[in-house]
């Protein structure tokens, strides 16, 4: 047949539609209850037309696809050239005798389907009618959607409705969206909590809620309110970051970093330096700070002082003023830096040492662990092209395997330095690529956290002289925290939500103790297993790169400075019992008191204004 006057102005695909749906009417006697396979030269129908959902298509696709629902049809692809008998009658059409609304029943038909499987009870269909009755917006909506839209728009409100408006449509009195109820402004806060219950993920909840609901801007919603959620907050886990990236100490012994492990009932000491890879191990018959400290003095009068070390804050490092090891690093001139608690990654140089000297006790437990420690100094490293022993002490030292006397001959070498820049630049790269790292957003004095590790609300106080590493005071405590930033997460407050969204979620208290600001510096994250003892038998480790280092004199001079402490910045730290005046004039003495991890906090005094 010929097309009528408004089939003429359809697209393309629309008219190959048009072709089947009005052939499969013409034949209708004779394919009813049958499966059939129509051809045609049109490919993209055969994907419209069978897989494709109805509501992803364009109003004029679905109504011919409804026409063609009563049929078993099997849409198969062939050339044109090879469709000769179509092609010869089409040369010869019929007169239209088309008429206008043939499709009504059939419509009709379709919407009132989709109204009566709509999943969800007839109380929420009443309230929802209740609330669409009330709402004004939505009464004009609906008033437009039977009567036409005026053009333009004045109401800037009616935007969202007036872009969909092919889409509308009112059955029964309640406005939807294809197969999804228009949600009213009143009922949205009460749809939100139930999408996001069993507290699912943002895309999760996005899902849910596309299946039947739909009201304007409704997945920026769903996503503030997930933020929003106390539990989805308390239970996230911060992302990988970006691995920092650190240089190359300037010498041998400049940075050490040290650790304790224990193995066989007993403690041992590992002190490990980060330009060579070298580390020794010593064994603490206690665990005091003494006994640690006089393994240090040991290893000190055979290497020289370094300029730097790094442990992992335990008791026996304690970096409080009064503290035994504070005073050994004062009177021996070296700078103690701590890494944040629960972020092992932060020590990690010393982490893989502890595991080679493990591995090598373990193989060597009846044999001499000494002779096995000198094999692994002399072993080369084949990422740097030298072992621990040539990068310590510029040569090879004598064991059991005979060497050529020249290669114990000490020389020093530049092309090592090159060699590992580029090393840890892979390194980064690959640890970026493999944990899919995403920087934090900094955190600010005041800012309301949730801490990981002691499941408790917190408020920052202060930022710590490590990068990522901040001070925060726990809810219904008194004595501020380190914590690095992988440990927090901020307390996400919608404001455009916040209005509308009424929840009983408890908020942290906003009365602080006064703190003193903290010093701003950088914690270095530290180089893994693969980059430290690579080519020995280690663990697979991610690779980590050193923090660089100020200017040689400038640190020589502050290293005769007494190093900031977490204590010394929110009070004076003192042996003696504080002090405090309440404002009726009496002394309190508030004692000392340790921590469960062996911590000694002192409460500060405090001038009472």
């Amino acid at each position: 047949r010929t097309l009528t006057q408004s089939e003429v102005n359809y697209a393309n695909i629309e008219r190959e539609a048009l072709a089947i749906a009005w052939a499969c009417q013409r034949l209708e006697e004779f394919i009813v209850g049958k499966p059939i396979t129509i051809e045609t030269d049109h490919k993209p129908l055969l994907q419209l037309l069978q897989t494709t959902q109805l509501t992803d298509l364009t109003p004029r696709l679905q109504r011919l696809r409804l026409r063609l629902l009563r049929y078993s049809y099997r849409l198969q692809y062939t050339p044109g050239k090879h469709l000769v008998t179509a092609d010869c009658l089409s040369r010869d059409p019929m007169p239209c005798d088309t008429t206008k609304d043939e499709l009504s029943e059939e419509v009709n038909a379709y919407v009132q389907a989709i109204f009566e499987h709509i999943p969800t009870t007839d109380s929420n269909i009443n309230k929802i009618h209740q609330a669409q009755t009330d709402d004004e917006l939505i009464q004009s909506v609906m008033k437009y959607t039977v009567e036409g839209w005026e053009i333009p728009i004045t109401n800037m409100n009616l935007r969202d409705y007036f872009n969909i408006r092919e889409e509308l449509s009112v059955v029964n009195g309640l406005l939807m969206r294809g197969q999804r109820i228009v949600v009213p402004a009143s009922l949205r806060s009460e749809m939100l909590h139930r999408i996001h219950m069993g507290h699912l993920g943002v895309t999760k909840c996005r899902y849910r809620a596309r299946g039947s609901l739909w009201w304007p801007k409704m997945s920026v919603d769903i996503e503030e309110f997930c933020k929003q959620c106390q539990k989805c907050q308390e239970t996230r886990i911060n992302p990988k970051e970006p691995l920092l990236p650190s240089t190359l100490p300037e010498r041998p012994w400049h940075t050490l970093h040290l650790d304790l492990y224990k193995f066989s009932g007993k403690w041992f000491l590992v002190i490990t330096d980060i330009y060579s890879r070298y580390f020794e191990i010593a064994s603490l018959s206690n665990l005091t700070s003494g006994e640690v400290i006089k393994k240090c003095k040991s290893a000190f009068s055979r290497f020289g002082i370094p300029v730097i070390v790094r442990s992992d804050g335990g008791g026996q490092f304690q970096t409080t003023e009064s503290s035994e090891f504070q005073r050994f690093a004062r009177d021996y001139g070296f700078t103690h830096i701590k890494s944040s608690p629960y972020f092992p990654q932060a020590n990690r140089a010393a982490e893989a040492a502890v595991k080679i000297a493990k591995t090598i006790l373990k193989k060597n437990e009846n044999d001499d662990p000494y002779l096995a420690l000198l094999a692994y100094r002399n072993t080369l490293i084949p990422e740097l092209g030298r072992s621990p022993s040539q990068l310590l002490m510029g040569r090879q030292l004598r064991d059991t395997v005979p060497t050529h006397p020249d290669l114990l001959l000490g020389h020093k070498d530049e092309e090592f330095v090159a060699r590992d820049r580029q090393r840890r630049l892979r390194g980064k790269r690959g640890y970026d690529e493999r944990h899919r790292t995403k920087t934090l957003s900094d955190l600010h004095e005041g800012d309301k956290v949730w801490i990981t590790d002691l499941r408790k609300q917190g408020i920052v106080t202060g930022r710590c002289n490590e990068p990522r590493s901040y001070w925060v005071l726990p809810t219904g405590s008194q004595s501020p925290l380190r914590r690095n930033r992988a440990n927090l997460i901020p307390e996400y407050v919608s404001p455009r939500l916040q209005p509308m969204l009424t929840t009983n979620n408890s908020r942290i208290p906003l009365t602080l103790p006064v703190a003193h600001n903290q010093p701003h510096n950088h914690e270095s994250m530290e180089p893994t297993d693969t980059e430290l003892l690579s080519g020995l038998p280690s663990g697979d480790a991610t690779t980590s790169l050193e923090h660089a280092l100020p200017d040689t004199r400038q640190r020589e001079a502050n290293s005769h400075q007494a190093v900031d402490s977490p204590r010394s910045a929110f009070s004076g730290a003192t042996d003696s019992p504080k002090t405090n005046h309440p404002s009726n004039g009496q002394q309190v003495v508030t004692s000392p008191r340790r921590t469960r991890s062996g911590r000694l906090i002192k409460t500060p005094a405090r001038l009472d204004l």
